[in-house]
């Protein structure tokens, strides 16, 4: 099976349209030709659905930084830091990435349905479409393509991906630092993939252990799914029993209720007919490989400089409940001081939106722009008076209550 490119299923898609798949972004309609037959043939392949056969993806660990939850739901991380926010169409919630860095362990339970097989290299050579080139009138260089056209078109393989995604996290904050390995087995110990690539929640005493231990600790359990109709109810509130129970329920759910979840990119320059034009025309399509990658790392700063702002009117709110950090240069605790530091934090996140805009003009460039670490900036914002005599090793915390 080849290596797919896939994007998250948005209501304005189109098959043929062009796309930019590093913003994810829909270009211009009718980028290539697609076939009447080939929707009238999937639109008898889309009856009876619920008779599709399913594949499943299984998997819980612990994560370190929001992009690696961003990379497991192809969220584009470029768009992400545009947007100031992690989610995409159709699903319930959207991912609080202040709450996850603001926490000192994060894990993520997630399962993919997919309700039909993806296709084989073999059929996606023969599905390939004629370039079809909608704006012929308008003299084309490589820049004016990429902006009408993106660098890849929404490939009519199949009509779409449908079936399911459920992304669950599970953010805890621990207040004695030192009972963090204990926690972190703990958590480890009570959720496991069976040999059935089911999920549960394990009985007997590593639940109960689990249970005492994050008594202790401020834990927060934030769901997102596509498909699979209300998994919730309304007045109900996440914890990570009914999570469990909810990953473990989920593909049936999506057998009777899926729900276009990914659209199959194709890259202009996988088409032949494509290429012949390109070349006549001295066209260049842009590749991402390496602008994707660093955009990931960007996105895991930018969160960071949110957290630090969230810190930052904490500490207005009640600037009693804390004292200077003993870092170097620190943040003065008056309104103005923290005013000031605050317009310098967004100023340093409009800048990692400036890379973000030059990766996206020149993907095999090196960005201009320089990025201060969010954890340097961290150090030095006002701690919380009651963990002052902590251990100074922790002062580069990225959590809201960095020790001393």
């Amino acid at each position: 099976m080849v290596s797919l490119l896939l994007a998250p299923f948005n209501v304005s898609m189109r098959l043929g349209q062009g796309y930019n798949s590093f913003l994810q972004l829909p270009c211009i309609e009718g980028a290539v030709e697609i076939l009447q037959d080939s929707l009238k043939t999937q639109a008898a392949r889309d009856g009876g659905v619920g008779n599709a056969s399913q594949v499943v993806s299984y998997s819980s660990r612990l994560v370190g930084k929001i992009s690696e939850v961003v990379r497991s739901m192809n969220i584009s991380a470029a768009s992400s830091i545009k947007s100031g926010t992690i989610e995409t169409w159709g699903n319930s919630l959207s991912v609080d990435g202040a709450k996850f860095a603001a926490s000192d362990l994060n894990a993520v339970v997630s399962v993919k349905v997919i309700n039909r097989e993806c296709p084989d290299a073999h059929h996606s050579t023969k599905t390939e479409r004629p370039f079809s080139n909608p704006m012929n009138n308008v003299k084309m260089d490589s820049e004016k393509f990429f902006d009408y056209y993106g660098d890849c078109y929404i490939s009519d393989i199949i009509r779409f991906i449908e079936g399911g995604d459920l992304q669950g996290i599970v953010s805890i904050k621990i207040p004695d630092i030192s009972k963090k390995s204990q926690v972190e087995a703990a958590l480890k110990g009570a959720i496991n993939c069976g040999s059935s690539n089911e999920f549960t929640l394990s009985e007997g005493p590593s639940l109960g252990d689990l249970n005492a231990t994050l008594s202790e600790t401020e834990t927060t359990v934030t769901v997102s799914w596509s498909g699979g109709g209300q998994i919730m109810l309304d007045h109900e509130e996440w914890n990570l029993e009914l999570l469990m129970k909810a990953a473990s329920a989920f593909p049936t759910r999506v057998a009777s209720c899926p729900q276009r979840t990914w659209a199959i990119l194709t890259k202009y320059d996988s088409n032949s007919n494509f290429v012949e034009w390109a070349d006549r025309c001295h066209i260049k399509v842009p590749h991402f490989e390496k602008a994707t990658q660093i955009s990931f790392d960007l996105l895991d700063d930018f969160i960071e400089y949110k957290n630090n702002l969230v810190r930052i009117q904490a500490v207005m709110a009640d600037q009693g409940s804390f004292e200077k950090s003993p870092h170097k240069n620190p943040v003065g605790l008056g309104v103005q001081a923290l005013v000031a530091e605050r317009k310098l934090l967004k100023a340093e996140m409009g800048r990692i939106v400036e890379v973000v805009d030059q990766l996206n003009k020149d993907p095999s460039g090196t960005p201009a722009t320089e990025i201060q670490s969010p954890k340097e900036w961290a150090a030095r914002l006002p701690i919380r008076k009651e963990t002052a005599t902590s251990s100074s090793s922790s002062a580069d915390s990225s959590g809201p209550w960095p020790t001393a």
